[in-house]
């Protein structure tokens, strides 16, 4: 067996993580300003909490963000691309470590409830959830009664946890189960500070909490559902494709997947309301069933919002609230009709933006961060404020990089949360990158341009959105950067440091691309996101 890990290092912090399936930055109050919501245990953690206005996640699609976010390495690196069986990173990539390996190397205890890596075999097979490397092997967490939780190591891959991806209808209120995961995870805060306490275990603990909702099918009790009345309900500003968009661009998740496994949006596909076309501009639903759908999903943001503050509230019943690193996020954003698109799977600002707030001992409170975050910076974020260490980056040339198990290919943002007068980040956080791939990628995944594949590559900025659509060989993980098939250019608001957020999802309307003024701009935009992202073998 491989020796124990060496104690935490002296002053080392605990760290309650907690992931939310779909979530997109639609929060009210300190959080995102979205008045229409009611999402209060969510507004009351910002305000004693560092928010970040500009997260973005490396792919707008559950497997390939979350092995991003938790090995920090961008997905041609680990192979992930998208949402399959065989793309386990360890297998793909590198054997790279994770956000809580690393934590466990450290001399944490480590633990989760619920949603953390994408479950099964996309994360390791037999369940899932890297479960050989990053989670100690305690019988934890624990629920009410004091006894393991229902599944193994917490992990909710059966229906003891909500995981239901299709089978019944999508918008319709129900008894869903994700409440159980609130429970375990109380009860495992409740269990680890009573241990504590007896001076039965003095390890710092990272602790994963991931609950599934808002993530399809929306099956939340009435009660959230009466939170958002019908005829209160107002559409996507811009429920069309924007002007001058590539086909390539758009997805086909309302007339796939959703109409494939849910009852009500296949009846719908079956009357003719969702129509078969190509290009993929088919999603734009009758204005009835988009607010049926606009409802469904803001009633699962405020059921897990419920489910979050009960977890904060143990959290400070235990003294675990002021004494840890507290992390929130959603694993990528999502569409709700904006530009004619539903769920994730697009480059689109809706899709690649995130909510995030941090917060840390002695860090600062209500304030927001002025800088751009990708997803790949939470791990040396997390570590660095948890215990200090620095975390190296990743060599540039890829095939360097895969040999390198303990990298990052973010940089840190603690400055942002802890430094003293300013939430100004590096330099370096002055861009976001994301992509997302087309076509058929690897066993047999379908996409809108059947029997090739092409990746569509972004890059955000202050005022910008650059995204270039090329072919891609996802066996050398290469793009050819010669075969474009489309680009895109659209103009953003720029915020000014610390004004209030905008909730706005009536973005990236017309594609400016080839617009002479912005010739100079989309030139200097497509040399780096090249320079990024070609790789170096």
């Amino acid at each position: 067996p491989p020796p124990p890990p060496p104690p935490a290092p002296v002053g080392a912090k605990d760290v309650l993580m907690i992931a939310i399936d779909d979530l997109r930055p639609e929060l009210e109050g300190n959080a995102y300003g979205c008045r229409h919501m009611k999402t209060p245990h969510f507004a009351e953690f910002a305000a004693d909490a560092v928010v970040f206005d500009h997260a973005y996640v490396a792919v707008a699609w559950c497997s390939p963000s979350r092995t991003a976010l938790l090995t920090s390495r961008r997905p041609d690196s680990t192979r992930t691309w998208s949402v399959v069986p065989s793309e386990y990173w360890r297998d793909r990539g590198g054997n790279f470590t994770t956000l809580p390996q690393l934590f466990v190397e450290h001399g944490y205890l480590t633990m989760a409830v619920g949603k953390i890596f994408h479950p099964g075999p996309a994360s390791g097979g037999s369940g899932g959830n890297d479960v050989a490397y990053s989670w100690s092997p305690e019988s934890l967490p624990y629920d009410g009664s004091g006894s393991a939780c229902p599944t193994a190591r917490g992990f909710g891959n059966d229906n003891t946890f909500e995981i239901k991806h299709g089978g019944g209808a999508a918008m319709t209120p129900g008894d869903d189960a994700d409440v159980n995961l609130a429970t375990c995870a109380n009860a495992t805060l409740t269990h680890v500070a009573s241990r504590r306490a007896s001076g039965k275990d003095s390890r710092p603990f990272f602790f994963a909490v991931g609950f599934h909702k808002p993530h399809i099918p929306w099956d939340v009790p009435q009660k959230w559902y009466d939170l958002y009345p019908l005829d209160t309900i107002e559409l996507a500003p811009n429920p069309h494709p924007p002007q001058g968009v590539p086909s390539v661009a758009l997805n086909d998740i309302l007339n796939g997947y959703w109409s494939d496994s849910f009852s009500d949006f296949g009846a719908l596909r079956a009357n003719g309301s969702i129509t078969a076309g190509n290009p993929y501009d088919n999603s734009t639903l009758p204005d009835y069933w988009a607010r049926r759908a606009r409802q469904a999903y803001w009633a699962a943001t405020s059921f897990t919002d419920d489910n979050f503050g009960q977890v904060i509230a143990a959290a400070k019943a235990t003294g675990t609230y002021e004494k840890s690193i507290i992390i929130v996020f959603g694993d990528h954003g999502y569409q709700l009709g904006d530009n004619s698109q539903w769920s994730k799977v697009t480059n689109f600002e809706q899709a690649t933006r995130i909510p995030l707030m941090i917060r840390a001992p002695g860090g600062q409170r209500g304030r927001r961060a002025d800088g751009y975050f990708e997803a790949v910076d939470l791990l040396p974020t997390a570590i660095e404020l948890a215990f200090g260490l620095t975390v190296p980056v990743c060599p540039r040339n890829i095939t360097a990089a895969r040999g390198v198990w303990t990298c990052t290919d973010g940089v840190s943002a603690a400055a942002a949360v802890v430094g003293s007068g300013s939430t100004r980040m590096a330099a370096a956080n002055s861009s976001a990158y994301s992509q997302v791939p087309r076509g058929k990628l690897v066993d047999g995944e379908p996409g809108n341009i059947a029997g090739e594949v092409f990746m569509g590559y972004t890059l955000r900025q202050p005022g910008w959105r650059y995204t270039q659509w090329i072919a891609f060989n996802p066996e050398s993980g290469a793009g050819n950067w010669s075969a474009v098939v489309g680009v895109e250019l659209y103009k953003h608001a720029v915020l000014l440091p610390n004004e209030p957020p905008l909730c706005d999802f009536g973005t990236e309307t017309v594609n400016v691309a080839g617009v002479i003024e912005y010739r100079e701009v989309r030139v200097a935009m497509a040399a780096q996101l090249r320079a990024q992202f070609e790789i170096q073998v």
